[in-house]
């Protein structure tokens, strides 16, 4: 049984149209059942208005249909609903064949963290990004600066949050389990998570945590 796996598809914003409209003619082509692994809508950066009138989500719904099709939920489609892609099963999480699925979104720090206010920010935070889109203000500075000041902000955060990331990734799911906010089956124990967060590039890394396999690839782009 043939199972294609893709992932950040981002419909709504994405510019390779083409390319992946040819992947789902692919998969209706080739394929026995599909995983798209999060972010597959991007909801935080596109209306739905963009998104519906995209040649890509026809091009899934038509896919949808006729292949079963798995859709893990990332943090730019975190409030997916069944009706915007129907005859879809959307989940948090997903296991096939001994092979675990999950966007990876909750073993980003700062994501982590901020966890208990995600159904506050995936609500708010898309209607401000789309309003500063629709005004010009990402591509002016984008145009003007080379984006460096975002990416700055980014690094920055990301930089002053690197020692606690091990801590944060072994103990914040289990805190945040007791209360109800991580409905997620799979965490961490602090030695997998040093391993997991140690600095390296070009590095294939694996660790195997509850009969599942997690792999960190890097690359230097």
């Amino acid at each position: 049984m043939s199972t294609f796996v893709a992932s950040d598809l981002h419909i709504g914003v994405a510019e390779n149209e083409d390319m992946m409209c040819e992947f789902f003619r692919m998969v209706r082509r080739e394929g026995q059942h599909l995983i798209l692994n999060g972010d597959v809508l991007d909801l935080w950066l596109a209306r739905w208005q963009e998104i519906e009138s995209s040649s890509v989500y026809q091009e899934l719904l038509i896919t949808v249909q006729q292949i079963p099709t798995v859709i893990v939920r990332g943090n730019h489609d975190y409030r997916l609903a069944e009706w915007q892609v129907p005859g879809a099963k959307i989940v948090d999480e997903y296991e096939k064949d001994g092979i675990y699925f999950i966007h990876g979104w909750q073993f980003d720090t700062p994501q982590v963290i901020l966890r208990p206010l995600f159904p506050i920010i995936t609500a708010c935070l898309p209607h401000v990004y789309q309003f500063l889109m629709r005004h010009g203000f990402f591509k002016a500075h984008s145009k003007a600066r080379g984006a460096t000041w975002q990416k700055r902000v980014v690094s920055t955060c990301y930089f002053l949050l690197t020692p606690l990331s091990p801590l944060v990734m072994a103990y914040l799911p289990k805190i945040y389990r007791l209360f109800g906010m991580w409905p997620f089956e799979v965490d961490f124990s602090l030695r997998d998570a040093l391993k997991f967060a140690r600095p390296a590039a070009h590095l294939k890394r694996s660790i195997t945590r509850d009969g599942y396999r997690f792999y960190s690839i890097e690359e230097k782009g």
